[in-house]
């Protein structure tokens, strides 16, 4: 049985980075994955969904297939940026936002094509507190 802790180690250069990430093919980046940041990228891709589905008509005559469009992906993505995924957090940036994300996650699994316009245009209010 193997009880040592490995601890990965950054090189100095590296840990000095504000918000290190990587991109997929392991490069560094700068990406802004504070609390914050996760929410203004939620809030990118609400946007992004919404110029594709404005209203309810446009989600009635070509609702998103689930697998096959990215749109419940990324509603349930930018729910669970917010916050919404799994119970929330303990110390919510936005905490009506969160509650938001807690129904992009709920409808978009549940493909509430009737509530999600509702959810995505709270989440366009919400967002206007953040610089998108």
């Amino acid at each position: 049985t193997c009880t040592r802790s490995v601890t990965p180690r950054l090189s100095p250069l590296l840990a000095s980075v504000p918000y290190l990430s990587t991109d997929s093919s392991g490069v560094p980046s700068t990406t802004d994955t504070s609390a914050k940041g996760q929410i203004i990228y939620g809030c990118k891709l609400v946007e992004k969904t919404l110029k594709k589905y404005p209203d309810e008509t446009s989600w009635e005559s070509a609702p998103p297939k689930f697998g096959q469009a990215t749109a419940l992906n990324e509603i349930m993505t930018a729910g669970s940026l917010f916050g919404g995924g799994a119970g929330g957090t303990n110390d919510p940036v936005d905490a009506g936002l969160e509650e938001t994300g807690s129904e992009l996650v709920k409808g978009g699994s549940q493909l509430d094509y009737e509530g999600l316009p509702t959810t995505l245009d709270q989440a366009r209010e919400g967002c206007s507190g953040f610089d998108v």
